[in-house]
This record gives C-alpha cells, structure tokens and sequence, in this order.
C-alpha cells in the first residue's frame, strides 16, 4: 500500500495484493486510509495516517494464518 502524505491529509496511492490476496479498499483518506486484504479464511486489515506528513501504519491480522484449510 501507498499512502501519500500532505501534513496530515492522507490519500491512496496504490494497492496491491501479494499472491492470492484479494485487496478491498475501505478508505481512500482523507484522515484515514483502510485496505483490507483477504485470502481464504485469512483476512488482514491494514490502517494509515498521516503524522508530520508522514505515513504511519498499523496491521491487524484476524481469521485463520495457518495457510492450512
């Protein structure tokens, strides 16, 4: 995920998933940007602000990460 920072406006840039995620955006900006990433029963949500013009990013993984079905 790219997020572009402007003081602390932030927008999406781009998106992509890594093999076998599927990428939902939630959130384009402008206080927030939210992808949320999905493989099987794996779901990942990913969470960006802007600090000082700066993206900072949280991650928070629920559902089965096992890679097993």
């Amino acid at each position: 995920m790219v997020v572009r920072c402007v003081g602390a406006t932030a927008s999406l840039q781009s998106a992509t998933p890594g093999d076998g995620f599927r990428v939902e955006i939630d959130k384009r900006g402008p206080e927030e940007v939210r992808v949320e990433l999905t493989r099987g029963e794996e779901e990942v949500r990913v969470d960006a602000r802007c600090v000082a013009g700066v993206p900072r990013f949280s991650a928070e993984e629920r559902g089965d990460s096992s890679g097993s079905d």
